[in-house]
């Protein structure tokens, strides 16, 4: 489960999450947010576990739910992760299994960098029909140095339309659904098409890991 978040075994691997959540906390500061001040938070696309760990060591006495396409990890977390929070099983397609207007905090790491437009588009609808209103959303998107290792004919795809889907004939991560691929996305594209459902609020280039940008989103 761990090679299907991060595409290979690291002793490291738990270390991350809390590396994740210092990165949030800075983040959030930009906007005067204090991580500790958010009473129920939701981890879209949740994988085994590591950052939802790290939160729940963070902030106590928050609420915490992860969802994840993954069964099996969603299994797994059941059975060894109770203690750091609510688990399900979304489909591939909303809705979620939780009310409007219901959390604080809701983060997605390494979810819309594998995703087609129109399902990018459903799932963007949904996360603002679950956020509060005023809540914020940590979204990740691959950064420019890896728009840099794009062919020719996706690199002027992606500069011409702000985005672009890399989609092959079979699964690019053994365990998850043949739709599970590559997106990129411009900051411009995000402002644009992003803001037609949240405020975005910053940007933050080469935030996780060094490939991947951090963006801050509000729901008005």
């Amino acid at each position: 489960m761990q090679t299907r978040v991060i595409g290979l075994y690291s002793p490291h691997f738990i270390e991350s999450g809390w590396r994740t959540i210092r990165i949030f906390e800075q983040v959030l500061a930009t906007v005067g947010i204090a991580i500790n001040t958010c009473e129920t938070v939701l981890d879209f696309g949740c994988g085994c576990g590591r950052v939802i760990r790290a939160i729940h060591h963070s902030i106590p006495k928050a609420n915490l739910f992860g969802t994840e396409i993954d069964a099996e990890a969603v299994q797994w977390l059941n059975e060894n992760y109770q203690q750091f929070g609510n688990f399900s099983v979304n489909g591939p397609l909303p809705p979620l299994a939780f009310d409007d207007e219901r959390f604080d905090l809701i983060y997605c790491i390494s979810v819309f960098t594998h995703l087609p437009e129109t399902m990018q588009r459903a799932w963007l609808a949904e996360l603002h029909r679950v956020a509060k209103r005023g809540s914020v959303l940590l979204v990740t998107t691959y950064n420019e140095e890896r728009h840099r290792a794009l062919n020719s004919f996706n690199r002027a795809e992606l500069v011409k339309k702000g985005f672009v889907y890399i989609e092959e004939t079979i699964p690019t991560t053994e365990g998850l659904p043949v739709f599970y691929q590559t997106a990129f996305h411009s900051h411009e594209y995000i402002r644009r098409v992003w803001g037609e459902y949240f405020e975005i609020l910053y940007i933050e280039p080469q935030a996780l890991e060094s490939h991947s940008d951090l963006v801050l989103l509000r729901k008005a």
